[in-house]
């Protein structure tokens, strides 16, 4: 298969994973920053929990790495797998959003998702140009919908694991 179509596809995997955060994001930012009501405050905590999400998005995309990496984990099987190294390595770069500086910055993630979402942008630029056909958008399109589901059930998650512990606390 031609190389061109495999990092086609990897910037589809990392999109899948990345690129809706931004619209979640942009979403509960513009609920907070309006007027001072009921729904205000509670996208506030949901904006809070987002950095917990994401961080729970980049696990799974980490899993996805492991598991195609199997059964060897090494630097060279892994310049082997992926066509893109580079894009993935940023990717990977989301674990970040684990260590406490960058999880308490809700900013941060967003930054690292914007490159993803990046993808995105630049095909749908290509498209009004006249260089990409109407399919790669539309693949682009499902892909978003898809990182949108996986974004905000990782949110959904998050709230539960949220909701419990505050009930077990007391």
């Amino acid at each position: 298969m031609d190389d061109s179509i495999l990092i086609y596809f990897e910037r589809l995997e990392l999109m899948a994973f990345f690129s809706g955060y931004v619209a979640i994001y942009i979403f509960l930012n513009a609920f907070t920053n309006s007027k001072k009501t009921r729904l205000s405050k509670t996208s506030k905590r949901l904006l809070s929990l987002l950095p917990y999400s994401y961080t729970l998005t980049a696990i799974l995309f980490w899993g996805y790495v492991l598991r195609n990496l199997f059964p060897e984990y090494t630097v060279h099987h892994y310049l082997a797998q992926f066509n893109a190294p580079f894009w993935q390595l940023i990717a990977l770069a989301s674990i970040l959003s684990w260590v406490p500086i960058f999880r308490k910055k809700g900013y941060y993630s967003l930054l690292h998702s914007l490159f993803f979402f990046g993808f995105l942008l630049i095909d749908f630029y290509y498209f009004i140009i006249g260089n990409n056909g109407p399919e790669l958008l539309q693949n682009d399109m499902k892909v978003f919908t898809d990182s949108l589901l996986l974004n905000l059930s990782t949110l959904i998650v998050i709230v539960v694991i949220r909701a419990f512990s505050v009930k077990i606390k007391g």
